[in-house]
């Protein structure tokens, strides 16, 4: 009699011992196994065994392999390597294949899970490239169905729906229906058979392979989701797959195999290795290789099954450890702290793939404190996995050295049905989470476009801001007033869309020109969404802008183009075109994407103005005053080229 119990915040497994019952954590009840295991191979070999391999399901998390681990050093067992079960069933094959380049699909279906890994064998090099499969799918799900249809035939047969049959007659039932799936492996039909399944009824029935082919049928097929899954994940078709390796009891079912060969468009299956044994033929050869003795010139990566990070603003995960990261693997991210003069910050760890750390699974957490009385403080965070996949996160303050740390073990774990939920949940909100990341990145950009403009009207020197003049201190009061606006208007709206952003960074540049006449000297990034339409919108107001201005100035200073003024008046014109320039530049951005376009260069020559023109000639490329005085003077007149190089070489 046992049963699972809560204890301590830890799931317990509670067994009558002799009457006593006692708790064990899980941990111990899988040392127990191991110990007899330990025992079988010290029976057999004759000495002692202190050292171990062990294998788990690529999906293990890292508390289930940290938790694996304690269970081998309960058992008396140095656990020297951690490897995932469909690696170890690569390393069993790779030690009889060619020394090409090889991309090896691992289908591995046992009796309760479903594992597919596709790794890559240079010269006898393996990397894993991607791993999937599903954590409930196996034999015994393929059992549950004939039992299902077993019952559902026996009660049709006694024509009675009040016989019941108690749980050892449902065990004795399930243990000839396993027997039954093997024998239809090699049979076309078999008899399942069970006396007195109640008392004084005998249960038999016939079933054939093409009943046991239509009861899981839809279980069947849906290992081929998975295997579509890997080679998207690892960008390759099925052209791309050298070889199909089959591991687990399950793979001799005759419908899996057809399966599959079908998915490959016919290419030959190697199992020539026992499926059951695969497994522990590659563990035994990881720890021969560990053991110094690597004469057969093999190697091992693995990869990480989820993506590892922390958490940063607003619930965001800022991933430090993609998915499928070969390792052992070290990783460093710079952090600022999110407040002004923050003294204390919490580094929360995630596992998974959604953009919200809500979604994911928390895996620990812990406090960095000490930071020095400064505006923000600056925090180095190390990802570090291990061969065995175990993670250990430090937190290290850049300008005192302090460091923190934690190693992820079982504190939270993730439950199979989580796990299984974290990859279909991460491609079923791909398009959602793509919204969010286009909201908080457009978030970010407004924050940091803000934060840009103060630093400007702290730091740089108020006289190089604008073209013309300094800046009075109304202009200062208004700028610093309007930027405090915003970012109380931000605190309250962190939430909005992504559009909502972009128009308000439009907006406080619309703002800062005209009303109160600032022209910051920086770019901003066009927005994604800015249709070709647009930019030809822009590009033709300017060039009207040039007319209009052009012909102002030819009516209201005719003297400017009388012989000897030509430069004036072109270097005149130049300036405000580099004014116009500037305020496209702050209204749409990206100068090279607007180029892309056709858009006039801006020469900046804005910092020429008052210059003589000797100064001018000397401090401005020939090339670029070509072209700005062309551009001007092509829309008036017939004979620019004269004009211009008159007016640039001084004759």
């Amino acid at each position: 009699m046992l049963q699972v119990i809560d204890k301590e915040n830890k799931p317990y497994i509670q067994v009558e011992v002799t009457n006593k019952k006692q708790d064990f954590v899980t941990e111990e009840i899988s040392a127990m196994i191991l110990v007899e295991i330990k025992k079988e191979a010290e029976n057999f070999l004759g000495c002692r065994v202190q050292r171990a391999v062990i294998t788990v399901p690529a999906y293990f998390t890292d508390a289930q392999r940290q938790a694996t681990k304690d269970a081998g050093e309960i058992a008396g067992l140095s656990v020297e390597r951690i490897i995932n079960e469909p690696t170890a069933a690569a390393l069993a094959y790779g030690l009889h294949k060619t020394k090409e380049t090889e991309n090896l699909l691992i289908y591995d279906l046992g009796g309760g899970t479903f594992d597919v890994s596709l790794l890559r064998m240079i010269k006898g090099d393996f990397t894993v490239l991607a791993t999937n499969g599903d954590t409930h799918l196996g034999g015994e799900d393929f059992d549950r169905r004939i039992l299902e249809y077993a019952l559902a035939s026996f009660k049709q047969k006694s024509d009675s729906n009040s016989v019941i049959i108690t749980d050892r007659g449902i065990q004795r039932l399930r243990r000839e229906i396993e027997k039954a799936k093997r024998r239809l492996s090699n049979d076309f039909t078999t008899t399942i058979s069970v006396e007195n399944i109640v008392p004084g009824k005998h249960f038999s029935m016939s079933l054939s392979r093409a009943k046991f082919e239509e009861l899981n049928d839809e279980l069947f097929k849906s290992t081929l989701l998975q295997l579509a899954q890997v080679l998207e994940d690892a960008k390759l078709s099925k052209k791309d797959i050298t070889k199909i390796v089959l591991v687990g009891g399950s793979t001799r079912i005759p419908k899996i195999r057809q399966l599959v060969k079908e998915f490959f468009n016919g290419k030959p299956l190697y199992d020539n290795i026992n499926p059951d044994e695969a497994i522990a033929y590659g563990a035994a050869v990881q720890a021969y290789l560990l053991s110094g003795k690597n004469d057969t010139g093999i190697t091992l990566t693995d990869v990480n099954p989820l993506s590892l990070g922390i958490q940063i603003e607003d619930g965001i995960s800022s991933v430090i450890i993609p998915r499928n990261s070969q390792i052992p693997i070290k990783i460093t991210q710079n952090y600022r702290t999110l407040e002004e003069y923050q003294t204390v910050a919490t580094i929360r760890v995630f596992e998974g793939e959604r953009i919200l750390v809500k979604d994911n699974n928390l895996l620990g957490e812990f406090l960095i404190d000490g930071f020095a009385p400064t505006r923000f403080a600056y925090v180095d965070v190390t990802f570090e996995i291990d061969s065995n996949g175990i993670l250990n996160v430090t937190a290290t303050d850049i300008q005192n050295g302090n460091t923190k740390s934690i190693v992820i073990s079982g504190q939270t774990r993730l439950s199979e049905e989580q796990i299984e939920r974290h990859i279909v949940q991460s491609q079923r909100f791909a398009e959602e989470d793509k919204k969010t990341e286009h909201q908080i990145q457009a978030r970010t950009d407004f924050e940091g476009y803000i934060e840009m403009k103060r630093e400007l009207l702290k730091n740089y020197d108020m006289k190089n801001l604008t073209l013309f003049g300094e800046l009075s201190g109304q202009q200062i009061r208004l700028a610093t007033a309007k930027l405090e606006e915003e970012i109380i208007w931000l605190r309250n709206n962190r939430k909005v869309s992504a559009g909502e952003f972009l128009h308000r960074k439009k907006e406080l540049d619309r703002y800062f020109y005209w009303t109160v006449g600032i022209s910051f000297p920086f770019q901003n990034y066009l927005p994604e969404h800015m249709g070709d339409y647009e930019i030809v919108f822009f590009r033709l107001m300017w060039l009207v802008s040039i007319i209009a201005i052009f012909f102002t100035i030819r009516n209201l200073m005719p003297l400017y183009f009388g012989s000897g003024r030509n430069a004036i008046a072109i270097f005149f014109v130049s300036c405000v075109l580099f004014q116009l320039n500037q305020m496209i530049n702050n209204d749409i951005v990206a100068r090279k994407y607007a180029e892309q376009r056709g858009r006039p260069y801006n020469c900046f020559i804005g910092e020429g103005a008052g210059k003589t023109i000797t100064q001018f000639r000397n401090e401005i490329p020939f090339y670029e005053f070509l072209g700005i005085g062309f551009v001007g003077y092509c829309i008036v007149t017939n004979n620019p080229i004269q004009l211009i190089l008159r007016s640039y070489f001084g004759f």
